[in-house]
């Protein structure tokens, strides 16, 4: 069982919080581990680390720096939920590659998308503070198993009627249309 963080290990992305926040809720839980998946353009990791290993929970994160193409799509694919406690987002591709792939997910409110995971009930939305990452993985550890499917459903349903590419078309082609720009 693995709740996962993929994407750039930076300061903006909130991973201290999430350490502090997994030592919280799950340092007496070591079924579950923390993948954090990613390159570290800042040289953050190793601070990252020492805070893991202070707070007693090395033996549950896994660090495994940048992974691409198909490895990549297998780690998200088989993880239980994507958590990004971001500080900021604009939009947050990786969040819509979680639900492409049916991966619930777990962000802050930071995560310029957030209503539409809110909206579709697709994860677990919360402020981008400690007790708000706190709250994310509280709120998936005592979620049931039957509601954790739904929320995966939920997931692929939110992309599909949010992302994809489809709804991209559909959505330019209306502004098109209202502004009366012809092919």
């Amino acid at each position: 069982k693995y709740i996962l963080f993929l994407g750039r290990v930076h300061s903006k992305k909130g991973c201290d919080l999430l350490i502090q926040a997994w030592a919280h809720v799950f340092q007496n839980n070591p079924d579950w581990h923390l993948w954090i998946v990613g390159p570290d353009e800042e040289g953050w990791v190793a601070t990252l680390q020492k805070q893991a290993y202070k707070l007693g929970l090395s033996h549950q994160i896994l660090w495994t720096g940048l992974v691409l193409g198909d490895l990549k799509y297998a780690i998200l694919q088989n993880a239980n939920a994507l958590i990004l406690p971001s500080h900021q987002e604009n939009f947050g591709i990786v969040v819509a590659e979680a639900l492409a792939c049916s991966v619930p997910v777990l962000i802050s409110k930071a995560v310029n998308i957030w209503q539409e995971i809110a909206n579709y009930q697709a994860g677990f939305v919360a402020p981008d503070t400690l007790e708000g990452t706190v709250e994310l993985l509280h709120a998936w550890l005592n979620t049931p198993e039957m509601m954790k499917q739904k929320m995966r459903e939920n997931a692929r349903a939110c992309f599909e009627q949010c992302f994809s590419m489809k709804h991209a078309i559909a959505s330019l082609l209306a502004i098109f249309e209202k502004y009366g720009i012809h092919q």
